[in-house]
């Protein structure tokens, strides 16, 4: 930096820069070399911009950074503008004078000979707004956010004598610049007009029923109230009643979009009614919207039955040391939600099971399945009725689940 002359304040890249702000609010967009659409040359004109900005940061930037600042013969130039790693854009700066002087929630900010360039590297080729003039009187003002549309503040400047203001063709610029501006004349007004964004967070279908141990889908969408007043926001998910529900979201870009949303249910959440929240961080504001959703969590678990009944008595009696014919064990889901699971049998209570054992494997695959069980009957057990329960048990659910066999040992 080159200050010539008396500056006050020390701080001449802050002012100069915050001056421009609103004339350059493209300059953080990616740019790319195409010719602007709108082109006005020769006679004066007016150009109306409607901007998304945030209250706090804009108020810190205009009025709170340089209340009363004088520079004169300044230049300024920045070849390192951008992330840290590269690559890197640059600023330059030019002003025979440059005053600003703030006042509450209003600034009056005054420049001859101004000269500004910004430049954005684009598959490694710079590409430039211009914004020269002989003179430029702008004035500031802020106001509390109107809680409806967002608005908070303008910007009126007025650029005059050999004026030159050019803005590529790039996307993501505010209303009034879509397709870029190119002006060369004597006589330029820009009016811009500061809005905080306002969205509104839609999930369809607004309740799920979701099995224990499952997933489903539904859709977010997040739209700004305002068509164009936008910028870049988070998505996340709380259900603060239940952790063991959680969600993962598709790609989004700036809103409005729309994208999918699968929520979880661990096995062992509780089966009943919970209130969950789909959450936007607005990055321009740190306002948080939230929407609800309804998870309706229902019972997972598994039927179990041996020759498809339950209870199960077999028709005829087993002879000491003898067995019973092969029978079918079959496990079936409640819903979609299976898993492997250990396979074992036990005696009723007080049933003495002496010398009769149970054959069958030690697990079974992911119901729905079947497996074959033989009942062993030695030469010392005790004859009359016994009753024993087939089980399978799911670490995840926490539960077993059982089907009772009556058989007659003779």
């Amino acid at each position: 930096m080159i200050v010539d002359r008396k500056t006050r304040g020390g701080k001449v890249i802050i002012a100069t820069t915050a001056t421009m702000a609103a004339l350059i609010l493209m300059a953080a967009a990616v740019f790319i070399a195409l010719q602007p659409v709108t082109v006005v040359v020769g006679k004066p004109a007016t150009l109306n911009i409607r901007a998304a900005a945030g209250y706090e940061s804009m108020v810190q930037v205009f009025i709170k950074s340089f209340p009363d600042f004088t520079a004169t013969d300044l230049h300024y130039g920045n070849p390192y503008m951008g992330p840290s790693q590269g690559p890197w854009g640059t600023l330059t700066i030019d002003a025979e004078y440059v005053s600003a002087k703030a006042a509450d929630t209003s600034l009056h900010v005054t420049a001859q000979m101004l000269d500004v360039s910004v430049g954005n590297p684009i598959g490694g080729v710079l590409q430039w707004v211009y914004i020269k003039c002989k003179s430029l009187e702008a004035d500031v003002t802020f106001r509390t956010p109107d809680a409806d549309d967002g608005e908070f503040g303008t910007l009126v400047a007025k650029l005059k004598g050999d004026v030159l203001f050019h803005v590529p063709n790039i996307p993501g610029l505010p209303k009034g610049l879509e397709g870029g501006y190119h002006y060369e004349g004597q006589s330029l007004t820009i009016t811009a007009t500061f809005v905080e964004p306002r969205y509104d967070v839609i999930v369809t279908p607004s309740s799920l029923e979701i099995p224990q141990g499952t997933m489903r889908e539904a859709e977010v969408t997040v739209m700004p109230r305002e068509a164009g007043i936008t910028g870049q926001v988070s998505l996340g998910f709380e259900c603060k009643d239940q952790p063991g529900i959680s969600a993962e979201f598709g790609p989004w870009t700036t809103p409005p979009f729309t994208t999918p949303l699968k929520v979880h249910v661990r096995p062992g959440v509780e089966a009943k009614e919970y209130t969950a929240y789909v959450i936007v961080n607005d990055w321009t504001t740190g306002r948080i919207y939230k929407n609800a959703i309804t998870i309706n969590v229902i019972e997972s678990g598994f039927t179990v039955t041996v020759e498809d009944s339950n209870p199960y008595t077999l028709p005829t009696p087993i002879p000491k040391g003898t067995s019973s014919p092969p029978l079918t064990v079959k496990v079936t889901p409640w819903t979609d939600y299976t898993v492997g699971m250990g396979l074992y049998w036990r005696p009723a209570p007080g049933d003495d099971f002496r010398d009769i054992g149970i054959e069958m494997p030690g697990g079974i695959p992911p119901p729905p399945s079947e497996v074959e069980i033989i009942i062993k009957v030695g030469t010392n057990a005790i004859v009359g009725k016994h009753t024993a329960y087939i089980c399978v048990a799911d670490g995840g659910l926490g539960r077993e689940f059982t089907c009772q066999v009556t058989f007659e040992v003779v």
